[in-house]
């Protein structure tokens, strides 16, 4: 295929309308981010201590804030202007969509000659959003400004000037990236140490090496020496129970590691052995990315195992969201090489993984699906071997047409991995699945004299797939309970006083509503965590709430009655209480400040307040 200068310029053109549709609607996802994931919140904070003080985040901002570039940026930019943090954003969300895209591409031509099949390769990977695929359970935030999202860009500009063996560009992107999110770069320069350490000797080539120490320097900045030292903080007793349910700190504590997360990383790795043949340059950088694996994952592990909290907090399995983002597009590569092949079945099988990993979600049906193609590629097979085939075939079928997707599942109910295997998490949409099934049948039947045809329009099925993918990414912003949240956050800015507080269990409550917020979190998971990785002395509100719980005999605040409700209102110095319908246990009996489909807002202290109800 040697498409024309026009045709790259179309797919660079469906790539930027990926781009944007990924995102969705920016001011859903700024209602309902989690704290850490949105720089606007932490500037809302910031800008505003005196309304701030007795939201638990407050005690914790200066952490977040200072800990990455880009939150400090947009929190001194609220200085200025109280929208000048959301106009930032948009362009933070630029670099990390279409400049990821960008930096795929670069990486990919290191590889790959013709640019067209690099900007394919690198537009599918995009589309895969593999940086899901790792073990420490980060999900993809490809529509939110998040630096652990931010950064990606910049370090696979690194890496491709890694390969490239352009050490001084290759540490000017991984600066960059070590000033956005400290963490995921340290991780990354692990990778590159082992890489240098395969392709030069230690000795006759010690300023490769030593370049490295300059990203490590800016990734140490300013956690380091720019962040602000408290006093004191908890101690390891403390933050135990909490840390304990952090499923970044301990990922294997939870019911979905093996049976989910390891065989998706899994399912990444095999491909790409499968892809690497004899190319050297992949067969390094690959060697060195599965050693850092090693090395990082075994010291997250035993930091876990023997309650190195410093280690737990780390989250070296983290590096599998890079390993997956830098691997997987040796493996798209190699499938669509296979796109191309004589071969009618070896066509249809590349097609079918290409367009199941574009429109499935992760885990163990795609191992399923991978251990299959695999079988089909060894001729010729035995007796035994045909069976294997035959029943893994039939169970990964059998997986598909569950119809049940995860988040349905009773995890807390479902305790071994076996139960998982037998009830699977998996949603299944038929028009796509037949889409897809219908161009492998064409590959396998259609005359050879039409198959350069056919190919082509798989291609164009499987791009289609990614815009559909992005398009979905993008409308889960507007599901219906997230614009109710919004809208409740829009209804609090215009129509509450400046002062107003609200308690409520939503962690970006000030991102639109711009008021004062009091988080009440199920007491103490997941708020402690926080207070011990910045080395900050625990909030006493938190205190005084997990006494009240305790005294109501309450898991959550859908559990306490009017009165505690009262007394609530008072540690957190609040005037309202939004609620979540679904989690109202009891029936409150307070005044109705607002109600729409999903919350309500409840009148804790009898101010004048503009009623409302949305239906």
């Amino acid at each position: 295929m040697n498409p024309s200068k026009a045709g790259l310029a179309f797919l660079f053109f469906i790539l930027m309308v990926a781009s944007f549709l990924e995102v969705g609607s920016f001011d859903s996802h700024l209602a309902n981010a989690i704290a850490d994931d949105h720089p606007v919140v932490w500037a809302r904070i910031f800008s505003q201590p005196e309304f701030n003080r007795k939201d638990p985040q407050f005690q914790v901002a200066a952490g977040f804030i200072y800990s990455s570039l880009p939150n400090l940026i947009t929190s001194y930019s609220a200085l200025i202007n109280e929208r000048l943090p959301e106009w930032i954003c948009y362009f933070f969300l630029a670099i990390q969509t279409f400049g990821l895209v960008l930096a795929l591409f670069v990486f990919c031509k290191v590889f790959i000659k013709d640019p067209f099949q690099a900007l394919l390769t690198a537009a599918l990977t995009f589309f895969i959003h593999p940086w899901a695929f790792n073990l420490a359970y980060y999900p993809n935030l490809i529509f939110t400004p998040y630096p652990g999202q931010l950064v990606l860009p910049f370090i696979v500009m690194g890496a491709a000037e890694l390969l490239k063996n352009r050490m001084a560009r290759s540490c000017l992107w991984l600066s960059l990236a070590g000033l956005v999110h400290p963490a995921l770069t340290l991780q990354f320069l692990v990778i590159a140490f082992f890489y240098l350490l395969f392709t030069q000797s230690l000795k006759t080539h010690s300023k490769s090496f030593l370049l490295l120490g300059i990203p490590a320097f800016f990734a140490l900045l300013l956690p380091l020496w720019i962040m602000p030292k408290p006093v004191e903080s908890l101690s390891k007793a403390e933050v135990l129970p909490s840390l304990l349910n952090h499923p970044h700190a301990f990922p294997w504590r939870t019911p979905i590691f093996w049976p989910w997360a390891v065989p998706s990383f899994l399912g990444i790795l095999i491909l790409t052995g499968l892809s690497l043949k004899k190319d050297i340059l992949k067969t390094r950088f690959f060697n060195a990315s599965l050693l850092a694996f090693v090395l990082l994952g075994a010291f997250h592990f035993l930091s876990g195992t023997f309650l190195f909290f410093e280690g737990a907090v780390f989250s070296g399995l983290r590096v599998t969201t890079l390993l997956s983002l830098l691997l997987l597009p040796f493996g798209v590569q190699y499938l669509l090489q296979l796109l191309s092949s004589e071969n009618a079945v070896t066509q249809a099988w590349s097609a079918f993984i290409l367009g199941f990993l574009l429109i499935s979600q992760r885990g163990l049906p795609w191992m399923g699906l991978l251990a299959v193609f695999l079988l089909e590629k060894t001729p010729p097979l035995r007796d035994s071997a045909k069976f294997a085939k035959g029943l893994l075939f039939t169970w990964w079928i059998a997986f598909l047409i569950s119809l049940r997707p995860l988040r349905a599942l009773d995890l807390e109910a479902l305790g071994s991995t076996i139960r998982y295997v037998l009830a699977p998490g998996f949603s299944f949409s038929t028009s796509k699945y037949l889409l897809l099934l219908a161009i492998c049948l064409m590959l396998l039947w259609i005359d050879k004299k039409y198959k350069p045809l056919i190919t082509k329009v798989a291609l164009i099925l499987l791009v289609g797939f990614g815009l559909w993918s992005s398009v979905e990414t993008g409308a889960s912003s507007r599901e219906p309970k997230k614009m109710a949240l919004l809208d409740v956050q829009n209804w609090a800015r215009t129509q509450t006083p400046r002062n107003s507080a609200f308690t409520t269990t939503q962690w970006s409550w000030q991102g639109k509503s711009e008021r004062a917020g009091g988080l009440v979190y199920k007491p103490p998971f997941g708020i402690r965590n926080p207070y011990f990785r910045f080395g900050q002395k625990e909030n006493p509100q938190n205190k005084s709430l997990e006494e009240l719980f305790r005294k109501e005999s309450a898991e959550t605040i859908g559990d306490l009655n009017d009165r505690a409700l009262r007394e609530l209102s008072e540690i957190t110095r609040s005037q309202f209480l939004v609620m979540d319908k679904e989690k109202e246990r009891k029936t409150i009996h307070l005044p109705v400040c607002y109600e729409n489909t999903h919350y309500r807002v409840y009148d804790l202290s009898h101010p004048r307040c503009s009623v409302g109800r949305k239906s």
